[in-house]
């Protein structure tokens, strides 16, 4: 296994090592860009469907405000019997053509986002990772019965695969996600996402009309087969 500062790499993943163009990289983390859960019932619906294992963990430590997001135990009488410790990974899944892909998951972190950012690229680069593809969803003034819109981005034009309802400037909240998309293009590393428009009314319950949408175009623009 490969050690960095931050993130500890499988050295030996031999279902990658066939493939011709390297694999991709799906990234969906809990927190900031989440409403409606859509991130996370992708992620979800992922895992559910294919067997997996870690390839990659991050030193969550270096990451996490305990004191902020406290993570759940469970107290039973007269003890603590469990604990839900936070977990940032990769992992190796495979599509329903028994392509494999990485899915990176985990707490948003709450600092360090440089150091976190240098970290997917280590894991990026030893992976050969071909596009890295982030999923997120943020609460507007839109209708549930409408088709679920998407803000497509990337770190470049070519890699665009639909054209967004609105174009102009906005100053918006950053994000360890974002932060990470600006790095991978000044690195030369392809980057892509969605983020998924929820219902205001709706952002604090799951969604899943918007996890559907953003995994058809997860793959449209990677070719895996994600259907949900």
């Amino acid at each position: 296994m490969t050690q960095a500062r931050f993130v500890h790499i499988v050295d030996d993943v031999p279902e990658l090592e066939g493939l011709s163009d390297g694999p991709v990289m799906v990234i969906a983390l809990d927190g900031f860009l989440d409403a409606g859960s859509a991130s996370a019932l992708a992620s979800g619906h992922l895992l559910e469907n294919s067997s997996s294992r870690v390839v990659a963990s991050f030193e969550v430590d270096e990451f996490y405000d305990y004191r902020a997001r406290r993570p759940p135990m469970t107290f039973f009488e007269d003890h603590y019997t469990d604990y839900d410790a936070p977990r940032l990974v990769v992992r190796l899944l495979h599509d329903l053509n028994n392509t494999p892909f990485l899915l990176l998951t985990g707490p948003e972190p709450d600092m360090r986002w440089e150091g976190f950012a240098d970290s997917v690229r280590k894991v990026i680069e030893h992976f050969e990772v071909r596009l890295s593809v982030t999923l997120g969803s943020v609460p507007m003034a839109v209708p549930h019965t409408r088709p679920v819109q998407l803000t497509n981005h990337a770190t470049a034009k070519r890699l665009l695969i639909s054209e967004n309802v609105w174009a102009g400037e906005i100053r918006i909240p950053s994000s360890a996600q974002s932060l990470l998309e600006v790095r991978l293009g000044e690195w030369g590393h392809d980057g892509c996402g969605f983020v998924a428009h929820i219902p205001h009314y709706l952002a604090q319950y799951g969604y899943p009309e918007a996890a559907s949408a953003m995994l058809t175009q997860v793959g449209a623009v990677t070719g895996l087969i994600v259907l949900f």
